[in-house]
Order: structure tokens, then sequence, then C-alpha cells
């Protein structure tokens, strides 16, 4: 199909995005951006109309955005919108959304960190490209619906009212680029809403501690925290006019520049950035994974450099994402790793804790107890004796540890607290108790049967022998139509 044919007749658009059009591939903003002479122009719900001047909006970035890293870093995420969509397309549906949570208070800049993030695409508020995440998890679908590669805003997670389960459920739906399975009046099945691109949210907290603790839910949310995006009250002023006044320019441009540079030069650019990412990221279960979605952030960064002829700083935009992954690294495998691993120093040293009330044989020092009652076992370590494990263990931050093993369920503790009161040797104590759902010292201790009442003449005359065998402790060292088409 020739380009002069496509210029005789203008269409519209109510989707956003990538499209292909027969061997053309194009990109539905505010107008079509292609590389033939292609017109169509979107009629939909968001204000995504340009305003201003390109060169008002490489103003702003380059006086307030360049040179600190968490507005690049910001910028950046916007940019890797595109870049998701198109190898959603192009791979039929094998990438993910990436999704990024900003957490902090009113005074930390995230509002207007969001706003930058989006504003080379549309409108930078909520009659444009950003939305409230105040409603039903349905309603919350809409705003993504139908979008191929446009960076969305969903603010102030703190205004939801889903339950764990739906929160859960949610995230796991927009970042897997599909809603619910929905029948209409007649009992036949809709059509599956889908989009795939990059989804930004800001709020004052965590969303991931009020979801369920599942591993899934971390690999596909990241969350971005305690870090200042801007500077000062008049920094974040000043970022705001220049992008309020000016927006919706650059995103073309950057496009633009992806079609001319074509998928095969972007594939090997990209790879190279997983790369980059894969050799800073600390080692994981999941590094190649976290390497593979960070690494379109790195990349839309080095874009757009080169096409909006930007200096944005690639090694603090990675540092920024390696540092976010060493974060989220303690709270996604740590609890898990000391929960197995402790049975093993519970073995090692045996010795020095009572059980079922009943004292040690020896005069060696009480690290606590255990309880062991049906098929649960508890044990009650006094502080002193947890944080020596912990450093054991190689774990230095003890209190993060602590939060983790409560929000996934391994402690036993009292209401509002992170300890249990228990009584030890006649005193009345606070100790980090964790629980096992199973007696696990019959497992690793010879010829040692402890049973709930600890009447056998054995248990009470001989104190359990050095067990022959030990858990394995892991190392953690360094180591159609037309118009169908356009709308699909």
């Amino acid at each position: 199909m020739e380009s002069a044919q496509y210029a005789k007749i203008s269409h519209s658009h109510s989707n956003i995005g990538w499209v292909e059009l027969e061997e053309y591939l194009m990109y539905r903003l505010n107008e079509m951006v292609s590389l033939v002479n292609f017109q169509s122009n979107y009629e939909g719900r968001m204000d995504i109309k340009e305003h201003g001047s390109l060169i008002g909006w490489l103003d702003t970035v380059r006086s307030h955005v360049q040179g600190h890293s968490p507005l690049e870093l910001s910028l950046a995420i916007g940019m890797s919108a595109p870049l998701i969509g198109l190898y959603d397309m192009k791979m039929d549906g094998a990438y993910h959304s990436l999704m990024f949570h900003i957490i902090g208070n009113s005074s930390m800049g995230k509002s207007s960190a969001a706003a930058l993030a989006v504003s080379p695409f549309g409108r930078p508020t909520n009659k444009g490209l950003v939305k409230n995440f105040n409603g039903t998890a349905n309603a919350l679908e809409q705003h993504v619906a139908n979008n191929y590669g446009v960076p969305i805003v969903l603010d102030e997670t703190s205004m939801h009212t889903l339950t764990t389960n739906q929160l859960s459920t949610f995230v796991y739906q927009i970042a897997d680029n599909q809603g619910k399975n929905r029948l209409n009046k007649e009992a036949e099945m809709k059509d599956v809403l889908m989009w795939a691109t990059t989804i930004i949210l800001t709020g004052e907290s965590s969303i991931l501690r009020e979801t369920k603790a599942n591993v899934g839910l971390r690999v596909r949310l990241f969350e971005l925290n305690n870090i200042a995006w801007t500077q000062s009250a008049e920094h974040a002023e000043a970022l705001n006019a220049g992008i309020q006044k000016n927006y919706g320019h650059a995103g073309k441009i950057f496009v633009e520049s992806i079609m001319r540079l074509g998928l095969a030069k972007i594939d090997k650019m990209l790879h190279e950035c997983k790369k980059e990412l894969v050799d800073a990221l600390p080692a994981s279960n999941y590094r190649e994974r976290i390497a593979g979605k960070f690494a379109f952030v790195l990349l839309a960064s080095k874009l757009a450099n080169d096409s909006l002829q930007l200096s944005l700083s690639t090694s603090e935009i990675l540092r920024l994402l390696v540092e976010q992954e060493q974060a989220s690294l303690i709270k996604r495998e740590l609890a898990e790793s000391f929960h197995q691993n402790l049975k093993a120093k519970i073995i090692e040293y045996v010795g020095h804790f009572k059980i079922n009330n009943e004292k040690p044989t020896t005069n060696k020092s009480v690290f606590g107890k255990i309880t062991i009652k049906g098929s649960q076992t508890s044990i009650f370590l006094l502080e002193s004796a947890y944080r020596k494990f912990a450093e054991e263990l190689r774990i230095t931050n003890v209190d993060v540890l602590l939060n983790d093993l409560k929000e996934k369920g391994f402690l036993i503790h009292d209401q509002n607290k992170n300890k249990k009161r228990t009584r030890i040797d006649g005193n009345d104590v606070y100790t980090i108790c964790l629980r096992y759902d199973y007696n696990f010292l019959n497992e690793y201790i010879s010829d040692y049967k402890l049973v709930e009442s600890l009447d056998s003449e054995k248990v009470n005359s001989v104190y359990p022998r050095k067990p022959k065998k030990r858990p394995f402790v892991e190392s953690k060292r360094d180591g159609g139509s037309l118009e169908v088409l356009l709308n699909g």
C-alpha cells in the first residue's frame, strides 16, 4: 500500500499506543505517529493533545530534571512505555506491563515525578494521563484498557477501597495485561480488556503490604520508597509550571526514533542493557527476570538522550534501579531464607534452649525456649539470640527482617507488636517467636523424640546428642477493516 493512498482519507482512533497496519508500524497518540503519510486523530476520553512547545518542555527538563537522578529515573520510567507496548505486540503478548509505585509523603515530590513521566505523551493531569486510584477494580481497569504503549498514572493509592484479595488480584491482572472475563446482559462473554504499557502508581505507603505475601506480586510491582523526587517546594513548583505549560511533544519524537532504528537494533540495545543490569543487580533467583524488566527503563533513558539531545545520567538511573532491587530483595526473600536457615542454628545451639519448660542439663547460657504442641513448634528467642543468629547468617538489618517475618506470617506476636511476651527462668520477657508447622527437631536429632508431655524417662534423663544431620544453610556470599485495526 502506498503512502499516497493513506493521505487521501483521514481516520480516527480511540485506542492509544502501537498498531500495525499491513506492513506499517504506527503509534496512536493525539495524532498518528508514522513514517508514512497516514492521518488519524484521537477521539477518546483523555486529553492528550499537545500544548505549549517542545522547546519549552526541553528547557524545563534541562533546567529542573537533568542532574537530579530521581527525576531522571521517573522520566525514563515514563519513556519505557512505548518499548513495553512494542515488544508485547511484536512478541505476541509475551511481555508484562511495567508497574512502579512511587511512595512518599506530599513533600517528597512524588506527584510531580509522576506528572513528569507522562508529560512527553499528553496532559499530565487528571483530565489527561493521570487518573485517581479510587474505585472498583473494574473501574481502574478502564484507565489502562486498550493502551499499548502510553504511560499512565494511577494517583494516590491510599484512596483505594479494595480488600486484600481484590488488591492482589488487581496487581496480577494489570501487570499481566488482561482484565477479568465478564458476561453481558444476554449472559454472553464480553471481549476481555487488554493493554501493554507502563503504569505508575503513587501513594503514601506500600500497597504490597496490603496484598498477599506472594513473591509473584513483588516481581510485578516495584516500589520506590523514601526517595526525594524534588529538592524543594520551589523546585517542584518550577518543574510543574514547565510541564503543565508544555506537554505532548517529546513522545512523538521519541517514538519516531524507535521506528527509524528498527526492532533489530532496539533488540540489540535492550540485550546490552539487560547485561549491564545482570552484572549490577544482587544475586537472587529472580535476577534475570528483574534485569529484563529494568532493561526497558535503562534503554529508554539512552534513547531519550539520543533522540531529544538530553543528558540523563544512565549510570545514576542504573544505580537507583539496583538500589530498588536491593531493598526489594530483602522483603522478597530474606524472611523465607532466615526462617529456613534458623532451623540449623537451633539444632546447633539446642543446648541453650529450654524445651517445653524443661531446663537444659548443662550450664550454658539460655537463648530462649522451645515449645512443641501437636504439629506446631514455637521458637522463643531472646533478642540477643535473635541478633546473634541474624549476624551469623550475615543479615545486618534485623529490624527490616523482623517486619518482614511478621508480614510473611512466620511470627507469633502480641497485638500491635513484633514480639511475644513469655516467661523464661522466672522472668517475663519479650521474645522473637517464630512458628514452624511441624517438629523439625526430630528430623535432625537422632534418638531424641520430643513429645508434648515430655514424661519419657529417656527424654528427661538424657540430654540430646549433637545432631548427625543438619539442614543445609545456603551461603549468601557475593557470589478486518482499517478502522478495526486502528482501534484493535
